[in-house]
């Protein structure tokens, strides 16, 4: 079910538009075929043209991420083949479809790497490979632009989810990347004060909000049980968080 937005604020640009659009939190074709028809899927109110680049970007994250995780995970099943065929001119719907299927498969062949050839420290958090493999295992490069945009909407969605408010551009969201080991002391904190919301079984966000000044916070984002990531929201008078 699709959710209607009055005319308004745009979430991502922050423009007042007399059309907008939903936009799904997690993108529909995220979660897994094995998921429950049964909840409503988060949505967030976006103008057309913010809803479409984020579509593309999702749509390149799913066919790179989607081609390195755990098939047989529950939180995941499905999107192993979702990303395979989404690559795969056999699937065409027509001549135009064939061609975009190439095109991704093309792309998605220019990103890939010898794991060998890539330091250990830039390997992506939780997407370890056994080293005893490393010299037959190949790797997918990702955009760090599109995964921080993406980890930006998360955040920017879970905040409206939550308490129905936008992140106005006095504030700073920032998304990093890192091992759990590496930020304990960050993560000790979300455990400790945030709450945790979920929809369905292929996102998790922990999101301890500071709610004397919203809309700061600190989050810990989980998608399929292995895409983590971290965002902060800060006043822009703010000190930085650790």
């Amino acid at each position: 079910m699709t959710k209607q937005f009055d005319s308004g604020l745009c979430i991502h640009c922050l423009e007042e538009t007399s059309v907008l659009t939903s936009d799904h939190l997690l993108p529909k074709s995220w979660y897994p075929v094995n998921e429950r028809e049964d909840f409503e899927k988060w949505q967030i109110p976006s103008c057309k043209d913010c809803n479409s680049k984020y579509g593309r970007i999702e749509n390149n994250l799913l066919l790179s991420i989607g081609h390195c995780i755990n098939p047989e995970s529950n939180k995941s099943n499905g999107i192993v083949e979702k990303a395979i065929r989404a690559r795969n001119p056999n699937y065409a719907k027509n001549e135009k479809d064939r061609e975009h299927r190439l095109l991704k498969k093309e792309k998605l062949l220019r990103r890939l790497v010898k794991v060998e050839s890539v330091p250990k420290e830039s390997l992506f958090p939780q997407f370890n490979i056994n080293d005893q493999n490393n010299n037959s295992s190949y790797g997918i490069l990702l955009s760090k632009k599109e995964l921080e945009m993406f980890g930006e909407k998360i955040v920017r969605g879970i905040t409206y989810i939550a308490h129905n408010i936008f992140i106005y551009k006095e504030y700073e969201i920032s998304i990093i990347f890192q091992h759990d080991e590496n930020i304990l002391d960050v993560r000790a904190q979300i455990s400790k004060f945030g709450k945790t919301y979920e929809c369905g079984k292929a996102i998790n966000v922990l999101a301890a909000f500071v709610e004397d000044v919203l809309p700061c916070g600190m989050f810990e984002i989980e998608i399929w049980g292995r895409l983590k990531m971290y965002g902060f929201v800060e006043s822009k008078t703010m000190q930085n968080f650790p």
